[in-house]
């Protein structure tokens, strides 16, 4: 059966289950006549066929340009830069922001861009929970630099995160992240709050996510007589309107002596990718304006980005603020190495190429990505996600580090989507996916060699099951508003090889 013919199939059945589960709860009248349950099966399931396979096709068509030579060299030509850095940006739970435009980085997608925390039993320091963060952090030969990026918008009123605001109206409960804090750090977010939301969510993530990178990969450092890095990491705003970065001089100034923490004042400096981009010469500003979220364009304007963000950072292009970047880097993150020092600024320069070449530099109030318009979520336990590479629909792609966490970040997606009223009524597409090698794949009819699909399937259903089974996703399928779909994708280009078909017999 091809990928067409077994997801329409797989929805056709996934809508006769919901129709039961819905008479089972009283949802649907008994008296409905069942000619009239018939057609609506057939109708939902067109149209989420229809939905749900475009972007099956676009995520496919995606994965092709990026492990094609062309976005292979140009991620090359950044690796060349700061091979000795890795880099992790940590953003926002949020479809504005395409992982495609992140180039060469470990990208993470989070609520308000926090990581799951946990403690270390023996001493109670905080560490990363997510297994692939800590894998990642166990690498010596390099030097990491968390890049921590909450979004906000500071020419619209009112559309700041949304998940910072809930998490602010809840921040005295013992449970998640407020757990992981003393009384004390309690206060300095709340009193950061009481600015903005904003600079709630910097101070945040300046006590819990910079933190756990550092215990954890200095603990590693330790193990392998490593001198500890000052720091690993950092906080700064990602801007949807101009889909630019603003670094703020550092939210928190500890004392030298008693190392208590205070908050720096309101009005520090900052610095604005969008500033920088409006100063370069006028040439090629908005080249990319009408392309630059375009499939088949989309080598090109990498390839652009870089070229331009590599000249920025050699001081190739003579313009008034060419040094702005170092000299605030240099005096606000002086514990920063030479190598993760140099890494940040080209960073800073890359998303000053992006807003000059698509002109976003210049405050607009519409661009394809200024508002939510994500049209469908996407979720993994291994950063393969259906989408992941897609810029022409906006996407929710979502890291699951465990099925509680997983459940409520979904259920965010969900609660935006609801909002934007994006799909009409109609269910919202959840993709569940799981990673298998190729080769693996295509030897899955074969006795002896099929153990790894089987795994993987296996894999599939058991992430399917944990999730739809949490009580809010369980909810929403019952009433229609979601419709989970299992794949598995292709472990090294991320293409949908296959719907796990029987994921249907678990709703």
């Amino acid at each position: 059966m091809s990928l067409d013919k077994n997801l329409k199939d797989y929805i056709l059945r996934v809508n006769k289950r919901v129709i039961q589960r819905q008479k089972k709860l009283g949802l649907i009248s008994a008296n409905t006549p069942e000619n009239k349950l018939e057609d609506k099966i057939q109708l939902d399931t067109e149209e989420s066929f229809e939905r749900a396979s475009s972007f099956i096709e676009e995520n496919n068509s995606m994965c092709q340009i990026w492990r094609g030579a062309k976005c292979k060299a140009n991620r090359k030509r950044e690796e060349e830069i700061y091979s000795v850095v890795s880099i992790f940006e940590d953003k926002c739970i949020d479809g504005r922001d395409p992982r495609a435009f992140d180039g060469q980085a470990d990208s993470l997608k989070t609520e308000m861009g926090q990581i799951t925390l946990d403690r270390v039993s023996s001493d109670g320091e905080l560490i990363p929970r997510q297994p692939e963060i800590c894998a990642s952090l166990n690498d010596v030969s390099v030097e990491p630099l968390m890049i921590n990026l909450p979004h906000y918008d500071p020419y619209f009123e009112g559309k700041s995160c949304a998940a910072i605001r809930l998490a602010m109206e809840d921040f005295r409960k013992t449970d998640g992240v407020w757990a992981y804090l003393t009384e004390q750090e309690k206060d300095l977010i709340t009193q950061a709050r009481s600015r903005s939301l904003d600079e709630a969510n910097l101070a945040l993530l300046s006590l819990t996510n910079i933190a756990a990178f550092s215990n954890f990969h200095n603990d590693v450092r330790a193990d392998e007589g490593l001198v500890p890095l000052k720091s690993v990491g950092l906080v700064a705003l990602y801007n949807t309107r101009t889909m630019g970065i603003e670094l703020r001089a550092p939210i928190l100034i500890q004392n030298k002596d008693s190392k208590e923490l205070t908050l720096a004042p309101f009005d520090r400096e900052v610095i604005k990718t969008a500033e920088i981009a409006a100063s370069l010469p006028q040439t090629h500003f908005g080249e990319f304006r009408l392309t630059f979220n375009k499939t088949k364009t989309f080598a090109d304007f990498e390839e652009a980005v870089i070229t331009l963000a590599i000249q920025l950072l050699e001081r190739k292009i003579d313009f008034e603020h060419k040094e702005d970047i170092r000299r605030f880097i240099n005096k606000y993150f002086a514990e920063l190495t030479s190598n993760q020092a140099k890494a940040l600024e080209y960073r800073m320069f890359r998303a000053v190429a992006h807003q000059y070449l698509t002109g976003l530099s210049k405050v607009l109030e519409q661009h394809p990505f200024s508002d939510h318009e994500e049209r469908f979520i996407s979720i993994s336990e291994n950063a393969r996600f259906v989408g992941k590479y897609d810029v022409e629909d906006q996407s929710f792609v979502i890291s699951v580090p465990d099925s509680e966490t997983g459940a409520k970040r979904i259920d965010i997606a969900c609660s935006v989507m609801d909002h934007t009223r994006v799909d009409k009524e109609k269910a919202h597409i959840l993709f569940i996916s799981t990673s298998i090698n190729k080769e693996g794949f295509e030897k899955r009819n074969q006795i002896r060699d099929g153990h790894a699909y089987l795994s993987a399937i296996n894999d599939n259903e058991l992430l399917f099951r944990s999730l739809t089974g949490e009580g809010k996703l369980s909810d929403r399928i019952s009433k229609g508003n979601l419709l989970p779909i299992g794949v598995l994708l292709d472990s090294q280009t991320g293409e949908v090889l296959e719907v796990v078909k029987d994921n249907y017999r678990y709703i």
